[in-house]
């Protein structure tokens, strides 16, 4: 084992620790360093398979709170948008792939650190938006999290139940 893949393991180990605090978070703390430690296409990979397993220990805890109709918008998106994020991963260039994850992270610090995130996006239309926006960059850079938390974060939902729901949504984007 190179010291490459344990700062890997500690980056991830951080990364997770976020998640289960906020629900969410995984991929842009651990892609901010990943990309350092291996190529972005294998950080992309390890993270996509070792946050599956991760959402799914955590539904496991948060099964009863999870709404499926609530999240079946972003469902029906996310499986629309995955293609074409994926075909990004195997068509960009590594140097255009570090520059979005790189982009994602700063989209997402300034809309939290600014409180940027509107105030509501009900309807269809909305939850097709961020699902398709989160295929997109799941398939891609590996951060679907960014349009669905926006998204969550407006539905009126309980704490628990935009944990359980992101959950749900993030083992079947994964």
């Amino acid at each position: 084992m190179t010291l490459a893949w344990i700062a890997a393991a500690g980056v991830i180990t951080a990364a997770s620790f976020v998640m289960g605090l906020a629900g969410f978070g995984i991929a842009l703390v651990a892609l901010a360093f990943l990309p350092y430690l291996m190529t972005p296409a294998a950080a992309i990979i390890l993270l996509t398979i070792y946050a599956a397993l991760f959402s799914a220990a955590m539904l496991v805890q948060l099964r009863r709170d999870v709404e499926p109709r609530a999240i079946a918008d972003l469902l029906v998106g996310t499986l629309a948008g995955t293609p074409l994020g994926v075909w990004g991963l195997a068509a960009l260039p590594a140097s255009a792939l570090n520059r979005l994850i790189g982009l994602m992270l700063v989209v997402a610090f300034v809309l939290e650190s600014r409180g940027l995130y509107p105030e509501g996006l009900r309807g269809h239309r909305w939850g097709l938006g961020a699902g398709v926006a989160a295929g997109v960059l799941g398939g891609a850079v590996g951060t679907p999290g960014p349009p669905v938390v926006l998204y969550s974060a407006t539905q009126g939902w309980s704490a628990r139940g935009i944990k359980a729901n992101l959950q749900a949504f993030f083992l079947v984007n994964q």
